[in-house]
């Protein structure tokens, strides 16, 4: 039987390639066979798919500078090509994960070097595999970080990073290094030719029948997913957090992991131990439900600005920032700049404003924008992001304010005043709303206070059954007797069987260093019939006009 009859739903470019291979020699992912098979899907996106084939993704202004792998394969020399922003073409950009021991690198002292030549055996595994692929799929650039920005330099890096974003939405394809830890562990692996070679079965299940793909190594009844099987086990690439805006930003990337290579673009996906032609909608819509999601599976973070002018936009704003911040990143200054790329496409879709990772098409927007809390107390990066920004805290952040409905801005944005750049920001937010009081104890919890005007004395905290009533966590460990504030701003309903709405506060200390100002030190939310009225627990409500910065 033909492979094609095995397989029906392979469009016919793909399904002669199938058909010719010889799979005794498809003895790794770097196999004649597995690059004529990524070739087929290249050549396939490229003729068939008018909404990938852009004008910029086919002639794109070349990065400030690029490998220059050769224009045929008998040149054995590369090179580093400083193109000046006056050069186009097709490159392929290199999605990887850092480290290992190679310390090949673009300084200013290497720079010339590299420019004249770069030597193979000085390039971890994973560069050397980069540009074989380059050379085998028919393209003459290829893209780096590492050997492409001055690593030195810190003006370089700022410039050059701050447009990785474009690079990565520029590449005729990324290279994804999925299952490499590190550069040195390569694009290919060995494999079982017959691990990737499916021969299709009726099986009855129920009262239907079903279809199904064996494998020597595996099997597969939901063939729609069966490409992502390796995320049970999240592969090393989808941990790191610069990656986020290079699998979300590429329009094709060509995937290498430790099961086989696969392919997706605007239009399609492959996969060559399923090989059948998916719509990348349908795709994206048969994403994990609530109780199974795989870290790092593609799908969250494709779903997510799948349509950037919805509706709901906040809210997944909301849960991309909650995986970007989940994953490793190596120097945390960088964390405005590492999502940049994405902000700036997004900025342009919806023509929102955006400062220090936060939105501000409107002023409930923005305040909705400030209820993230902190997974962990930790040092602050008060220098690369305002306070009330969730750059500004090292750890993974919760953005608990997106997950109700039927939200309701209760203070006032009387100004706002930010500047910047895409990897650092300043500004300050002055608000004004209903306050109450607080401290924190002698157990270094945060707690609503019932006097403030003894200050000599310790306020009397709040009765024991306050923690039916609200939730405070505090985003620094901060020393006891440290006056608070709990800034209320908004409401939501987040149980529609219940009458009471969630009341949204900021916890905030007043900075010493600038008077008149206050950093926020935390989030916390209250049941509204608690928090609107006095009790023997609580002070009254005071109303207050607060600047944070």
């Amino acid at each position: 039987m033909k492979q094609s009859q095995l397989i029906p739903a392979l469009l016919d470019g793909i399904s002669n390639v199938f058909e010719s291979l010889d799979r005794t020699e498809d003895s790794h992912t770097g196999s004649s066979c597995a690059f004529r098979i990524a070739s087929a899907w290249l050549a396939e996106c490229l003729r068939h798919h008018p909404y990938c084939n852009t004008p910029v993704a086919l002639e794109a202004q070349l990065p400030t500078r690029v490998i220059d792998v050769g224009s045929g394969e008998w040149r054995k020399d590369v090179c580093l090509l400083e193109t000046e922003g006056r050069m186009t073409g097709s490159y392929i950009a290199l999605s990887h994960c850092w480290g290992g021991n190679s310390h090949a690198r673009t300084t200013t002292t290497t720079l010339q070097s590299y420019v004249s030549k770069i030597e193979l055996n000085i390039l971890p595994k994973t560069f050397a595999d980069a540009i074989q692929t380059a050379r085998q799929l028919g393209i003459r650039y290829l893209w780096i970080d590492s050997l492409c920005i001055i690593q030195n330099s810190p003006s370089d890096w700022e410039s050059e990073a701050s447009q990785m974003g474009t690079y990565y939405k520029n590449a005729l394809v990324t290279i994804s290094a999925a299952h490499g830890s590190n550069s040195d562990a390569g694009l290919f692996v060995k494999r079982d030719s017959l691990s990737t070679r499916p021969c299709l079965v009726n099986i009855k299940y129920g009262n239907d029948w079903r279809q199904a793909y064996f494998y020597a190594l595996d099997t597969s009844f939901q063939l729609s997913r069966s490409s992502l099987g390796e995320l049970k086990e999240p592969l090393p690439l989808y941990s790191r957090a610069w990656v986020l805006q290079e699998q979300l930003l590429s329009p094709r990337t060509l995937t290498y992991s430790k099961f086989g290579i696969s392919w997706r673009c605007q239009t399609m996906r492959f996969d060559e131990r399923a090989p059948l032609a998916m719509k990348t909608d349908d795709f994206i819509k048969d994403k994990p439900n609530n109780i199974v999601i795989f870290r790092g599976d593609p799908r969250e973070v494709e779903t997510t600005i799948a349509d950037p002018t919805s509706d709901h936009f906040i809210h997944d704003w909301g849960r991309l920032v909650q995986d970007y911040t989940s994953r490793g990143m190596t120097h945390q200054t960088d964390k405005l700049i590492a999502l940049s790329g994405i902000a700036s496409i997004i900025s342009s879709l919806k023509s929102l404003e955006y400062t220090a990772g936060i939105w501000n098409g409107s002023h409930e927007m923005l305040v909705q924008g400030l209820l993230w809390s902190a997974s962990k107390r930790g040092p602050r990066l008060l220098g690369v992001a305002p306070s009330w920004s969730w750059a500004s805290i090292e750890c993974e952040v919760d953005w608990l304010g997106h997950v109700g409905g039927d939200f309701h801005q209760t203070a006032s944005i009387i100004s706002i005043d930010c500047s910047g750049t895409a990897a650092r920001s300043q500004g300050s937010i002055t608000l004004q709303s209903h306050v109450r009081h607080g401290i924190i104890g002698s157990d270094g919890t945060a707690r609503l206070v019932v006097q403030t005007n003894d200050s000599e004395s310790s306020p009397n905290a709040i009765s024991p059954h306050w923690e039916k009533q609200g939730v405070i966590s505090p985003d620094e460990v901060m020393p006891a007797k440290t006056p608070l504030l709990f800034l209320e701003v908004g409401t939501e309903k987040v149980n529609y069987t219940r009458t009471d709405n969630l009341v949204h506060a900021l916890v905030l200390r007043h900075d010493d260093e600038h008077p008149g100002k206050c950093l926020r030190v935390g989030y916390s939310t209250w049941d509204e019939s608690f928090w609107k009225k006095p009790t023997e627990t609580a002070s009254e409500l005071d109303g207050m006009m607060l600047t944070i910065h």
